[in-house]
């Protein structure tokens, strides 16, 4: 479960069971991460709410309703993952797509990550009845 603010999340799982609110920590030497393969959820409110996929950084909910000031709702932090003589390797969320509520994390060492993501902040969320994140399909006004 995707924690955000204000919850009082049931224990977490998938990845190392870690699901957290607050400022994603900073990453090790060894760890890499990119900003990728995400998508906005389909909010009528005004809001804007990211949802990405980002390596071993994790997959992150954020908040970017005001550009300047964008505010993470809440993250999922992956174990450090190293080849033998501490050589970075490629780990962590490949991509994270909000779809229905649900973040789905495609983690590449350990398969599909599912995490809840609800509250305030995407309350009202469009219901779709199919998603397909790499086209734009529709638009809000």
């Amino acid at each position: 479960m995707l924690a955000t603010a204000g919850s009082n999340p049931l224990p977490p799982r998938g990845q190392d069971g870690t699901a957290l609110v607050g400022d994603p920590p900073v990453l090790a030497p060894a760890e890499n991460c990119t900003i990728h393969n995400y998508n906005v959820v389909p909010l009528r409110s005004g809001r804007h709410v990211l949802v990405s996929g980002n390596y071993q950084a994790g997959t992150w909910a954020t908040d970017f309703t005001e550009p300047a000031n964008p505010a993470t709702l809440g993250w999922s932090d992956p174990p450090i993952f190293t080849r033998p003589g501490n050589l970075s390797e490629l780990a962590g969320a490949w991509s994270s797509y909000w779809y229905n509520n649900f973040i789905y994390e495609s983690s590449i060492t350990e398969g599909v990550n599912v995490f809840r993501l609800s509250g305030k902040a995407t309350r009202g969320a469009l219901r779709l009845s199919h998603l397909n994140p790499q086209t734009q399909e529709f638009s809000l006004p």
